[in-house]
Order: C-alpha cells, then sequence, then structure tokens
C-alpha cells in the first residue's frame, strides 16, 4: 500500500495511484528516457502522480518540470496501463498509468540525483533496444508507428 506523511503521521493508502507519464519528442525525433531508483536498472520516462483537485495536463507539465526541468505541449492521450504491485517497482503498489505524447518546447534536462539519476535522448526505434520497465517498452512498442522519423515533428492525431 501506499504511504503518505502527514504531519507526523503515516496514512495508508489503500486505493490505486493515478499518475501521469510524458514520451517527450524532441524536432529531431529524439525522445527522452530517464533512469530512477525506483525502477532499478531499467529506462523509463519522466512522470508522477496527479495531485488532488490537479487536472492530468497540469500534473504532466509540474512533473515533467520538477523531474528533467523541461517544458513541453501535450499532442495527444497515449493510454492507460495498470501495473499492480509490479516487481519491477521499488515499492508494492497499485498504480494507473496515464500517458501522453508530448511535444518538447524548451530546457535542458537536467536530473535531482534523488527521483531521476539520468535523462537521454534517443530514436524511439533504438530505444526498444534498451533495458525499459515493461510499462514503458509496451507504451513505446504499442505507439512506435506513430512516434515520428528522425527529423520529423511528432505529429498530431486527430
Amino acid at each position: 500500500m501506499g504511504r503518505i506523511k502527514k504531519e507526523e503521521t503515516v496514512i495508508e493508502m489503500s486505493y490505486p495511484e493515478p499518475t501521469v507519464g510524458a514520451f517527450i519528442i524532441r524536432e529531431d525525433g529524439k525522445m527522452l528516457l530517464v533512469r530512477s531508483p525506483k525502477l532499478p536498472g531499467a529506462w523509463s520516462v519522466p512522470g508522477g502522480h496527479v495531485e488532488l483537485g490537479e487536472s492530468l495536463e497540469e500534473a504532466l507539465k509540474r512533473e515533467t518540470k520538477e523531474e528533467v526541468n523541461l517544458d513541453v505541449e501535450i499532442i495527444r492521450f497515449l493510454g492507460i496501463q495498470e501495473p499492480i504491485y509490479s516487481p519491477e517497482y521499488y515499492k508494492k503498489k497499485h498504480f494507473i498509468f496515464i500517458d501522453f505524447l508530448c511535444r518538447y518546447v524548451s530546457g535542458e534536462p537536467k536530473v535531482d540525483g534523488i527521483e531521476i539519476t539520468k535523462a537521454e535522448w534517443f530514436n524511439p526505434a533504438d530505444a526498444v533496444k534498451l533495458e525499459l520497465d515493461s510499462f514503458t517498452r509496451h507504451a513505446i512498442e504499442t505507439h512506435l508507428a506513430e512516434f515520428p522519423a528522425n527529423h520529423n515533428k511528432p505529429r498530431e492525431t486527430k
């Protein structure tokens, strides 16, 4: 179960945790992947928890700015995945991953060394050859045809 520390009180969370994930694409077609101690040894995408009263778009933009110092524009919704006590994650949790394809707007990737320990740009076709967490791999493989080839801008889907 998730735990929230509130004024020295630990509250057990007995419900799934909604999170957002940003599949960020630059104009050259490369995608940003990150490493986090929460998913040891695997590449993933920036993102995090949706706070109470926050829209999915607000959460995605806030988490992307906090985790990797980038500003993004959401192109479109990619999909939902539901890890339930995944052994890949460092804690036993039930998540709802809500993923979005995003266009890089500005900023230089910068990591804090705590939440995110590394950030690099990869061609999406090369990214699937990396050690990815299974949820990032599934999203990339499912949507690879929709990601732009190098030197193309991300396509919007109507």
